[in-house]
């Protein structure tokens, strides 16, 4: 039950960004820039908190472990809103040919 911290880690951070870039960033270019250090710096806080609030799924009885699997998740939730967000592109067949140099 200890590793069920990490998926929960980059779901919360997951879910604390869109809210960020839905309300706080919106179009913003400097602020949409700064989303994995936002994303590292609350999944570190989120790791603390996990720490001392519900020891028994933190893998770790260290502080610096659980920052550091904090931060780890929160970083890993910018890659899976990347994951999602190529997915849903669609493909671009029809872009022309580079030609030899470009």
């Amino acid at each position: 039950m200890e590793i069920a911290s990490v998926p929960a880690i980059v779901a919360l951070t997951y879910f604390f960004v869109n809210l960020y870039k839905s309300h706080v960033a919106k179009d913003k270019e400097t602020l949409l820039k700064i989303i994995p250090i936002i994303a590292a710096v609350l999944g570190v806080i989120i790791g603390i908190i996990a720490l001392y609030a519900a020891p028994e799924y933190m893998p770790t009885d260290n502080i610096l472990t659980a920052m550091l699997i904090g931060g780890a998740s929160g970083l890993a939730s910018t890659g899976a809103n990347q994951v999602v967000k190529q997915l849903g592109k669609p493909d671009d067949t029809t872009a022309p040919d580079k030609k030899d140099g470009e």
